[in-house]
C-alpha cells in the first residue's frame, strides 16, 4: 500500500459517499487511476461501505457491553458465531481473561436489554455467566480506522451531540 492508497482510505474513511471525481480531484490524479486503485482497494483492504446511523432516531438508545463466560470444554469458535449472530450483537469479541467474549449490544432500553441478556444465556447451553455493564454516556463512538495517525474529521464526540 503506498501513500495514494492512503490517501484514497483517508477521504473515503471520512466520507464514503465521496464519487470518483471527488477523489480523484483531492488526490490530484486522473479519475481513470483513481477508478482502478478503489477497484483493488475493495478486493483486499475495504471490507464494506455503511452509514452511520443515529442510535436515537431508530430507538436504540441504551448501549451494553455484556462479558460472557463460556462453559469449560466448550467450542470457542462455534460460541462465538451464534453469540454473534444476534442482530443486538454489535460487536463481539474473544477476549483474554476471565470473560471469554466481550459483545457490544444496541437496544430500545433497560428492558430490552434485559430481554438480549436473557436470550444470550437462554438460546446458548454454552454460556456459563453473564456480566452486563450499561453505558450511561458515550463520548466517542466510530468505527473508521486511523491510517497513519490521521484523524478522523467527521467523527465527532458524540457527547456534543447528545447533550
Amino acid at each position: 500500500m503506498d501513500q495514494l492508497d492512503k490517501d484514497i482510505l483517508n477521504l473515503l474513511r471520512d466520507n464514503a459517499r465521496l464519487s470518483n471525481a471527488e477523489i480523484s480531484r483531492r488526490v490530484g490524479r486522473a479519475p481513470s487511476v483513481i477508478f482502478e486503485r478503489l477497484r483493488r482497494l475493495e478486493g483486499s483492504v475495504i471490507r464494506r461501505y455503511y452509514a452511520d446511523i443515529d442510535p436515537k432516531a431508530v430507538d436504540r438508545s441504551t448501549l451494553g457491553f455484556l462479558l460472557v463466560r463460556a462453559r469449560a470444554g466448550e467450542d470457542i469458535e462455534a460460541l462465538g458465531q451464534r453469540l454473534a449472530a444476534s442482530p443486538e450483537v454489535l460487536e463481539a469479541h474473544y477476549v483474554a481473561g476471565e470473560d471469554g467474549f466481550l459483545l457490544k449490544v444496541s437496544s430500545r432500553d433497560c428492558d430490552d436489554l434485559l430481554r438480549v441478556v436473557q436470550s444470550v444465556l437462554g438460546d446458548h447451553e454454552g454460556v456459563r455467566e453473564v456480566r452486563t455493564l450499561v453505558a450511561l454516556r458515550s463520548f466517542k463512538q466510530c468505527a473508521p480506522l486511523p491510517l497513519d495517525g490521521v484523524a478522523v474529521e467527521d467523527c465527532a464526540a458524540v457527547a456534543a451531540e447528545s447533550s
